[in-house]
């Protein structure tokens, strides 16, 4: 419920429990022909007319994708959202640039959402309650997704040189060389297998 998230993260606990609660609690208006003496809880009644109707199991569209990533708590700052030494920036973010987001529980900084096995680009939740997609600055340098690990990887090789920006480019530049190494060219291992010299004693196909 992203408008109760923006109200207040203490506000949406409360409202978990009540549900768990209430999901539990026998009510008066849900009975059964077989025991209609005994008050069910809603979970009991859903039980009971599932084996009747069945159900029918819908997939996750991939606004649900994102609702379930990762979250952080990130400002806004007039050069975007920093994240593990990441700088993310769209003119989305203009008009919310060093201000407070509405989650005073959490002092001001915004819902973002990030997937750990790509950080090219993150999702902010904006005072809408919507998430866009915010995308890295270098991400059309590096152009692979990369991981988390990767990532840490890189920082722990490459020495800073210069200013945040200078590093988070060398930075972008080594992880972009590593991952073309790494990958290399599409059917390259394959080609190699399948046009190895044959071993003595052995039949070429």
């Amino acid at each position: 419920m992203p408008v109760l998230t923006l109200i207040s993260p203490q506000l949406q606990d409360f409202l978990d429990a009540w549900i768990t609660h209430w999901q539990n609690r026998p009510h008066d208006g849900l009975r059964h022909p077989v025991l209609p003496k005994t008050a069910l809880t809603p979970n009991q009644m859903w039980a009971a007319l599932l084996t009747l109707s069945g159900y029918v199991p819908l997939p996750l569209t991939g606004a649900d994708y994102l609702e379930l990533l990762p979250v952080r708590w990130q400002p806004i700052t007039d050069r975007g959202i920093r994240l593990s030494c990441r700088t993310y920036n769209h003119d989305i973010l203009d008009p919310h640039r060093g201000q407070r987001s509405p989650v005073t529980a959490r002092d001001g900084k915004w819902e973002i959402h990030h997937n750990p096995h790509d950080a090219l680009q993150i999702f902010i939740r904006l005072t809408h309650g919507r998430l866009h997609e915010i995308p890295w600055i270098h991400r059309d340098h590096v152009h692979q997704p990369f991981n988390d690990a990767l990532w840490h990887h890189i920082q722990t090789e490459v020495e800073q040189r210069g200013d945040r920006d200078q590093h988070e480019a060398d930075l972008a530049d080594a992880l972009d060389q590593l991952l073309r190494h790494i990958r290399g060219p599409v059917g390259t291992e394959h080609h190699t297998r399948r046009h190895k010299t044959p071993r003595a004693g052995s039949t070429a196909a």
